[in-house]
């Protein structure tokens, strides 16, 4: 009987530090993700993001390149304040620009996908892009001027906000219920 209350007490222990350090320790960090076939550039891409007083520099965060097959994928850290609205900056560069998919994500896991068809209708262009196209669930952003720029058309704390309340509430809710079954447990073998 000690011995089961033991290894019930020491996996609690266990279960409880790794979804410590799952919550808190490893998802500091957010991100808004763009996975794109084109190839780096200083500054190709640039995040502002708005907290209500309008778009500035100090509020912006320029891309981490990480190659993942054939996709590049162009990393900017969001901060952990509440967004009103976001915007992608394609600085200096004219052309047609292939975008996969823009994703949101932590460390671990994505947790929202804007695809081809979500940027679409979730985007507004600015002046220097004229035009999307769309060619085998691919985005094309045909860009004439330099530093266009695609803004986020609602407001941004709606649309992540569910996935990330989801995404730290489950880990929560298992702590809760093992506690709960633990306590239970014990308080039976007593």
């Amino acid at each position: 009987m000690k011995i089961l209350k033991t290894l019930l007490i020491i996996s609690e222990i266990i279960i409880f530090l790794f979804l410590y350090f799952y919550l808190f320790l490893i998802n500091k960090n957010i991100y808004i993700v763009i996975n794109s076939n084109i190839n780096y550039q200083y500054n190709y891409f640039k995040l502002y993001y708005d907290f209500g007083k309008g778009f500035n520099d100090y509020n912006s965060s320029l891309p981490i390149l990480i190659k993942y097959k054939n996709i590049n994928k162009y990393k900017m850290k969001l901060p952990l304040k509440l967004i009103k609205k976001i915007k992608i900056s394609f600085q200096n560069n004219i052309g047609l620009i292939k975008i996969n998919s823009i994703t949101l994500e932590n460390n671990l896991f994505k947790l929202y996908k804007w695809d081809p068809k979500k940027i679409f209708y979730n985007f507004i262009p600015s002046q220097g892009i004229n035009g999307y196209v769309f060619v085998k669930n691919n985005l094309y952003l045909n860009i004439t001027e330099n530093e266009p720029n695609l803004l986020y058309r609602y407001n941004f704390t709606n649309i992540p906000i569910f996935s990330i309340i989801l995404y730290y509430l489950i880990p929560l809710l298992l702590i809760i219920i093992f506690m709960y079954l633990t306590i239970k447990i014990l308080l039976f073998y007593k």
